[in-house]
């Protein structure tokens, strides 16, 4: 019983609390970024990506509201979870997809690259180092369970042939084209999470900024996080990770803005 309302109640509630937190933790970060707590003044704060951040903050508070509505949708219908088992799982999965897509794989490459990158305060902001290890372990502890539950539900889908007229072709493949993907993306941007980790705490512990990181333009000092000599292994797996993750979650993370609204109200 404790473990079914840990897996129907308290994880749900969790992930919805723990997003809110995230939420807030990034309008810190800006606030920060914004007041220059983060980077050294002398440093040319590039606007563009500045409002990016910005922008991408306010899509992850929107998406935060479809996120609580899918994982309270599951908590008040925990009672026929068996009946809605690829349901529950296919709306779930989306909802991940469009967090990876409009929130925490931008939010990667624009913050580690032109914030954490150029940090070198004496009291670095170690929080945000805990806040990315829950959010890492919060996408990497639910794969193995993801896996097995879509693997039992694939070989139960072949094995029954009533079951799969049931729910006709179109719906099989559907769930299973949203799945994959999100499933990969979901394993990428853990690792590109984990990767920031580590590239963080190298950097915060006495980390020196090349100074191929650096460009003179018009006397100011510009960031170019992206230049051949300044990036380093961390800088590259973090980068391919996340791109991966983008890839991955395109296709569910789209699909989502239009399927989870009618997953969400209707009826079974």
């Amino acid at each position: 019983l404790l473990l079914m309302m840990m897996k129907l109640i308290v994880l749900p509630i969790f992930t919805v609390l723990w997003d809110m937190v995230d939420v807030f933790f990034d309008t810190y970060y800006f606030y920060q970024l914004e007041r220059g707590g983060l980077i050294h003044p002398g440093i040319t704060r590039n606007t563009r990506v500045n409002n990016s951040i910005l922008i991408f903050g306010i899509l992850g508070a929107v998406k935060s509201t479809f996120l609580a509505l899918c994982n309270f949708n599951v908590v008040i219908r925990n009672e026929e979870e068996k009946e809605k088992h690829v349901r529950v799982v296919i709306v779930t999965m989306l909802a991940v997809a469009v967090k990876i897509l409009f929130e925490d794989a931008p939010e990667v490459i624009l913050e580690y690259f032109f914030v954490d990158k150029f940090i070198t305060a004496a009291q670095p902001p170690w929080h945000l180092v805990a806040k990315d290890v829950v959010t890492a372990l919060i996408y990497a502890l639910p794969l193995v369970k993801v896996v097995s539950s879509g693997y039992r539900e694939y070989k139960k889908t072949c094995k029954d042939s009533n079951l799969n007229e049931e729910r006709g072709f179109v719906g099989t493949a559907i769930a299973f084209t949203v799945f994959i993907p999100a499933t990969l993306a979901k394993t990428f941007i853990s690792a590109a999470l984990f990767f920031r980790v580590v590239g963080k705490i190298i950097q915060y512990s006495g980390g020196a900024i090349r100074k191929e990181c650096f460009n003179v333009l018009n006397g100011m000092l510009v960031q170019t996080p992206f230049r051949m000599a300044c990036m380093d292994w961390c800088d590259w797996l973090i980068l391919v990770f996340t791109g991966l993750s983008l890839l991955f979650a395109s296709i569910p993370g789209l699909l989502a803005v239009i399927l989870l609204p009618v997953a969400i109200f209707s009826d079974p």
